[in-house]
């Protein structure tokens, strides 16, 4: 096991690695809230594997792929100096990156669901206090924590494990509010 996770986490499998964790976790993530939302409203146990599909997609191709390039940006360029110069460093990047991974998550679904590039932005924009009060809330926290505690290589599957929960909320924005604004129509 200890050879398999070296081997996983070298330089030569970390995209592959970051990109098969951060996409289970995401998946994960929505399957649990869909069962959820079942439970809370006593509906048959039923998994809608089409949008369980379209997250695996989203993260596979969009979302996974720039977390492990962000990080590893931000590793080569920001990341240097005390360890508080780098979270207050880290939380100051988050701002500017936050929407970008937020919005790349509702227009890649919009896209995947069908719909446009211009609609996934709108609903992005219907939502976007409910992803900043989350990024504000997890992600703050959590990146400090990384950036504190985690060594580089770790850093992506470190987020992956922190985004099971964000993923939970995230399924919770784009679907409950959905079906709202669909509800008024």
């Amino acid at each position: 096991l200890q050879s398999w996770i070296r081997i996983a986490f070298s330089p030569r499998y970390l995209l592959v690695t970051n990109t098969l964790t951060g996409s289970f976790v995401l998946a994960t993530g929505d399957f649990l809230h869909q069962h959820s939302s079942n439970l809370k409203e006593r509906k048959e146990l039923r998994t809608d594997w089409a949008r369980t599909m379209r997250i695996i997609g989203v993260s596979t191709l969009i979302f996974a792929p720039l977390n492990h390039f962000y990080f590893r940006w931000l590793d080569r360029t920001i990341i240097h100096g005390s360890r508080g110069q780098i979270v207050a460093k880290k939380v100051v990047v988050d701002t500017v990156a936050s929407p970008i991974f937020a919005s790349s998550y509702v227009v890649g679904l919009n896209i995947m669901e069908g719909n446009s590039v211009s609609e996934g932005f709108s609903e992005y924009w219907d939502k976007v206090f409910y992803f900043l009060a989350l990024d504000v809330s997890l992600w703050m926290p959590v990146q400090a924590l990384n950036f504190y505690f985690i060594p580089p290589t770790f850093r992506v599957f470190f987020v992956s494990c922190a985004a099971l929960v964000d993923s939970f909320f995230l399924a919770h924005i784009k679907q409950i509010e959905s079906a709202e604004g669909e509800g008024e129509q």
